[in-house]
This record gives structure tokens, sequence and C-alpha cells, in this order.
């Protein structure tokens, strides 16, 4: 295996250490309501992503794929995933509580947009302009993600946690 398929094993293997942490978090909490579901599923989306699409081009190395078309295809399918998932997102909060306990920080909200529209931004500056740069653009943009699920894996945990002793 070259240094690239190594560093998507890496994002792989943190991917599903992170959605495994999320279970365990699951599984202490008592009661989940609107805030706490739209976080799990924020959680889940931003953990579970990275994973599949470096996976997806780690598995094309057995084939007879071309690894620069694997990566190709697993950007584009990338972009279109961080499109469907920003759009899912700004629906879903559009009707949850905003500040106060149990309510979503609309800093961490403004955090999440920012780092999927620069993974959107990155994948389209791979697939159109910068064709030469797509591993290192495709790599940053899973990167970014999982740093976005790590960030809500600490917000979600802190606060359901933070309750676990009332």
């Amino acid at each position: 295996m070259d240094g690239f398929t190594d560093q998507l094993g890496v994002v792989a293997e943190f991917s599903i250490g992170l959605a495994g942490f999320t279970g365990i978090i699951a599984a202490l909490t008592k009661d989940a309501n609107e805030v706490v579901r739209f976080r799990f599923q924020n959680l889940l989306a931003s953990s579970f992503a990275p994973g599949f699409f470096a996976l997806f081009v780690i598995g094309s190395n057995y084939t007879h794929i071309p690894q620069d078309v694997a990566v190709m295809v697993a950007s584009a399918l990338f972009a279109l995933y961080i499109l469907c998932f920003a759009g899912f997102a700004i629906r879903r909060s559009r009707h949850l509580p905003f500040g106060g306990n149990g309510g979503l920080s609309l800093p961490i909200l403004r955090f999440f947009q920012f780092t999927a529209t620069t993974v959107l931004v990155l994948q389209v500056l791979g697939l159109v302009f910068m064709q030469d740069q797509i591993y290192g653009l495709f790599f940053y943009g899973l990167v970014i993600l999982l740093f976005q699920g790590a960030v809500s894996f600490m917000a979600l945990a802190l606060s359901i946690l933070g309750g676990i002793g009332e």
C-alpha cells in the first residue's frame, strides 16, 4: 500500500472509533429530546461519511479501477453527500429551539455550516480546477469532516454526561 492509502486507512479507523464512542454515549443517554437526536444524527453523519469514502478509495485498489478515477468519483460523491447533509441539517435545525438549557448552540451550528462549506469548496476545487491536487483536497476534506465530528462528539458528551449525576 502506498502512503495515501495508509492515510485513508487512518481516517477510516478514526471514523469507526468515533462512531463507536458515539454508541457508548447513546447508551448512557436516558431520554433523548429532539435536540439530542439532532446532535446524534449530525455526529453519526460526520463520523461515518469520512470512513465510507476512505474505504471506497481503499477498496478500489483491489479492483481494476485506477486510484485517480476512484478519488475523483469519491470526491464527487463526497461533495454530493455534503450538499445533502447540509440541506438536511438546515431543514431540521429550523424547528429546534436555540440557546438555553437543552437548545442548540448557534456558534456550534455556525461552525458546522462553516466546515461543511469548506469541505464542499475543497471537493469542487479538486474536481474542477485543481485536478492535480485532488488527493490532498480529498484527504483534507475527510479530515475536516472528522474534526467536525470530534467537536460534535465533545459537545454532545459534555451535555449528556453533565446530566448523568442529576
